[in-house]
C-alpha cells in the first residue's frame, strides 16, 4: 500500500500507522480496512478465544479493539502519546463468529490532549458498544 494514494497524511504519521497496524495484526488478530485522516476502521473476528464461560466475547478484547482504532486515527493526525483515559458503554454482547468493527474517530484534536470516540458493531449493523478516548501529547 503507498501511504501517498491511500492517506492523506505524512510520511512520518504513516510510519507509526504501519508499525501500530503491523503489531494489532500479529498480536491481535485486528485489521484496519480503512484508514484515513482522523477516521479509522478496525475489525477483528471473534473466535473461540475471546468468548467467556458464557459464550460472548470478554468486553476486554472489544475495548481493545476500540483503543487501538482510536489510537491508529489519533496517530494519522500526527499525534504521538499514551492513551490517558478510556471509557466503554457495553449495550450488546458479540459471539463467536461476529465481525466486529470500530470505526475511531478524532472529534478535537487539542495542543497537549485531544479527543476521539468509538463505535462498535457487527457485520449485521448491531451495537455492541460506544468508547470515549483521551490522548495525551508527548
Amino acid at each position: 500500500m503507498n501511504p501517498n494514494e491511500a492517506l492523506p497524511i505524512g510520511e512520518e504519521e504513516w510510519k507509526r500507522v504501519e508499525v501500530a497496524r503491523v503489531l494489532a495484526k500479529d498480536k491481535f488478530g485486528i485489521t484496519f480496512p480503512e484508514i484515513r485522516r482522523g477516521d479509522v476502521t478496525a475489525q477483528l473476528v471473534v473466535e473461540k478465544k475471546h468468548l467467556n464461560a458464557f459464550g460472548i466475547c470478554f468486553g476486554t478484547f472489544i475495548f481493545n479493539l476500540a483503543d487501538l482504532a482510536c489510537g491508529v486515527a489519533y496517530l494519522t493526525m500526527g499525534g504521538f502519546g499514551p492513551t490517558v483515559d478510556g471509557n466503554i458503554s457495553f449495550i450488546n454482547g458479540a459471539k463467536e463468529g461476529d465481525v466486529l468493527s470500530c470505526r475511531g474517530q478524532v472529534v478535537k484534536y487539542g495542543k497537549k490532549i485531544s479527543f476521539l470516540q468509538g463505535e462498535i458493531r457487527t457485520g449485521e449493523g448491531v451495537l455492541i458498544a460506544n468508547t470515549d478516548f483521551r490522548f495525551y501529547h508527548l
